[in-house]
């Protein structure tokens, strides 16, 4: 679990598309709450990111919600400072 928990971690501190400091207050500006409404878990043999948009008619959202699902898949940035913030 140790090196798939920690990019399920690393996930939410720097994207492609957004900075470490910058995805949740997006997110809670759209309505979308850190914990409530976007999670991730992993167990022995899956990660699984989970983002539900409490307004999936708002297109913001929905851009949103699609490009931090793609980040999530390929643009983690693995910043040498988050991850030392992150061991």
């Amino acid at each position: 679990l140790g090196v798939a928990h920690f990019l399920e971690h690393m996930a939410f501190n720097g994207l492609r598309s957004f900075d470490a400091d910058e995805l949740i207050p997006e997110m809670q500006r759209l309505g979308i709450a850190f914990g409530a409404h976007a999670n991730a878990a992993t167990s022995f043999d899956e990660t699984y990111y989970e983002l539900d948009l409490p307004n999936s008619t708002d297109e913001k959202a929905l851009n949103l919600g699609f490009t931090v699902m793609r980040d999530f898949a390929d643009g983690i940035l693995l910043e040498e400072e988050e991850i030392e913030k992150e061991r």
